[in-house]
Parts: C-alpha cells; structure tokens; sequence
C-alpha cells in the first residue's frame, strides 16, 4: 500500500528518549540468537561511472542518467532507498529490496537492463513491461528507477490490469501467493508462504516468522497498514468478514516479542533507513494481540 499522508509527524517521528535506548539491542522476550552470519549482506558497493549506452531505451518517460544513478546507489546497504512512494508497490519493493541488498550486481544489472530493452531477468522471472508503462512519466512522484523496477514487474506480471501510472492502486495489488512465486522464479531458496487474506494470522504464526529471520531467512510480513502507522492499532479498517490486508513491509531486527512489549523494525516506504521502528513512539508499549489485529502471515525466502 502507498505510504500514508499525515500533516505532522506526532506520535510517528524519532524521539531521543530514554525509552529509545531499547532499538537495536536484544531483550527479554526475544526468539532465539540470531546469527550474524547468516545474511550475506552486500557492503557498500565501489564502482566506477559506467560508460552510459547511447540510442533510444525501451523506458522513454525517465532519463538514463538518472536511472543508472539511482541504480547504483541503491547496491547493497543503499538498498533501503528503494521507495514505492506513492504508489500501490510494496510486494515489487519487497523483492527489489531484498535482491539489491544480497544481489547487488544482480539488481543493478536488472535494472538497467530493464531500462534499456523492456525485458529483463531475475532467474526465472521474466519481466516485459508493456508500452504505456514504459511510456510514463512519474514526475517526482516516484523515483525513476523505482518505477522502472518496481512497476515494470507488476505491469509485466499483471493478467488483466495494466499498471501504468502512480495513482493505479488496484492493479498494484500483489497477494501472497503471486510473492512467494517471484521469489522462486528468481531463485531464492526454501521459499515459505503462511498467510491469509481474509482472516488474520495467530501468535504461534508471528513467532514462527520471527524464528525465521533469526535464522537467516528473509521475511516479508503481510499486514494492514494500521498496524505500523496507529499509536493505538487495534482492529483495521474493515470488518473481520472482508481482508484489510493492504501492505507489505521486510522484516529487519526483533528487539521484543513480549506479548505486553512487542518491538522490531522493518523496512518500508524506503523510511528510516531501512529500520522504520514499530511501534513508531518510544513511549507506547505495543501488546501482541493489538499487532495481531493488523497481522495476516508471511512470505519467507533464503537469500
């Protein structure tokens, strides 16, 4: 789902708190040791200016500069830049996020590849934009290579709707099961998908996630936006008859599973550097069964 519009940061911004000091470290509640190892991130990456192409690409409404700059800075812990923005693209961001930040030549070879011809390869995942996709012009809306990447793959993998500019929020819907299918395509090991559309997922689910991630897999977490924007989450939207499971986010560190203390961060909207924390405000305890309200399972892949 497209970030949320709020006229003040509140309760949703950075505070320097005493309560603060708890990011980032290990604490009571927490599930198993995690292994430092067990994700090979990429470092930042060095690389000379590359000798752009001449000629017309396939992308016609962004520039080559841009593109291949954005490309670049976003190989390995720049990865967090990826950023839907606006737009309906957080199942195409989760997948770009992981594979720039463990596959950096992987992405940027993607991306610009993409760029230039309109169809491009991630293993198995073929991706061919159609033309008026390739067409837009996103305006500042989104950046370039973010719409080159991000909606390239679901207008490409789109059967029925074209996904042609930044306000299409249907056809950026991604479900769990079209997720966990890119993933394999793109060749990502002992991928995992437990989640549901209509009804949310249980305590026992969450932990398994989190035990997951501990031991080196990546895990994409499918909620209701609710869930990481409210002081006081609740329920979602819409009524427990109908799925308000509207967003993808990457899980990235669990600080607290306490089921009257519950802190980790993930990545989201590109925010925070890639460590957006939940809940946002220092001085909120956020219980499990609130998050649970919000929480409808995971798509988990070996990177």
């Amino acid at each position: 789902m497209a970030k949320p519009t709020f006229e003040s940061p509140g309760p949703f911004g950075w505070e320097e708190t005493e309560e603060g000091s708890l990011f980032g470290q290990r604490v009571e509640g927490a599930i198993g040791l995690f292994d430092e190892n067990a994700w090979n991130i990429a470092p930042a990456v060095t690389m000379g200016e590359p000798e752009l192409p001449t000629g017309p690409a396939a992308f016609t409404g962004v520039s080559r500069e841009d593109v291949y700059r954005g490309a670049k800075e976003r190989m390995g812990i720049g990865a967090h830049q990826i950023a839907q923005r606006g737009a309906s693209l957080c199942g195409p961001a989760a997948l770009m996020f992981i594979t720039a930040t463990h596959h950096p030549e992987r992405y940027y070879t993607f991306a610009t590849t993409l760029f230039e011809k309109g169809d491009a390869s991630l293993g198995k995942l073929r991706i061919r934009p159609g033309k008026d996709c390739r067409a837009y012009n996103p305006s500042g809306k989104i950046a370039p290579v973010d719409w080159v990447t991000l909606a390239g793959i679901r207008d490409s993998e789109n059967a029925f709707f074209d996904y042609d500019e930044v306000e299409d929020a249907l056809a950026g819907i991604t479900l769990p099961g079209e997720l966990a299918e890119w993933f394999r395509k793109a060749g990502y090991g002992s991928v995992l998908n437990e989640s549901n559309l209509y009804f949310t997922k249980s305590k026992g689910n969450f932990l398994e996630a989190v035990s997951l991630h501990n031991k080196g897999h990546r895990v994409c977490l499918f909620i209701d936006i609710n869930g990481i924007v409210s002081e006081s989450p609740g329920r979602g939207r819409l009524s427990q008859i109908f799925t308000s499971a509207n967003h993808w986010v990457v899980l990235q560190d669990v600080m607290s599973t306490r089921d009257d203390h519950l802190v980790f961060s993930i990545y989201t909207w590109g925010e925070q550097g890639g460590e957006y924390r939940v809940p946002q405000n220092f001085a909120v305890k956020l219980k499990m069964d609130d998050w649970l309200m919000n929480y409808y399972g995971y798509v988990a892949c070996r990177p």
